[in-house]
C-alpha cells in the first residue's frame, strides 16, 4: 500500500514541477529591457509603450523567467 502512495505522490510532484518550469525565451521574443536599450528610452517609458501595443493587439505578451526572475516576453501576434 505504501508503494502506491509514494507513486501517487511522485506523479503529483512531477505534475507540479511541470507547471512551474517556464519555457525559455524564444528567438522571436524580447524583453522590455531589450526594447528600452535599443530604443534609447527609459525602462518606465518602454513598459508604458509596450503596454499600449499589447492593449492595441500589435504585440502579445507572456510571462516567463530569466535567471530565476520573472519577466514579460513580447512578440508579434501570429
Amino acid at each position: 500500500m505504501k508503494k502506491q502512495n509514494t507513486k501517487t505522490a511522485l506523479s503529483a510532484l512531477d505534475f507540479a514541477l511541470s507547471q512551474v518550469i517556464d519555457e525559455p525565451i524564444r528567438a522571436d521574443e524580447f524583453t522590455a529591457l531589450e526594447f528600452a536599450t535599443k530604443a534609447n528610452i527609459t525602462h518606465a517609458t518602454a513598459l508604458y509603450r509596450l503596454k499600449l501595443m499589447v492593449n492595441d493587439g500589435r504585440l502579445i505578451m507572456r510571462k516567463g523567467r530569466i535567471e530565476g526572475k520573472q519577466s514579460n516576453f513580447y512578440s508579434r501576434p501570429k
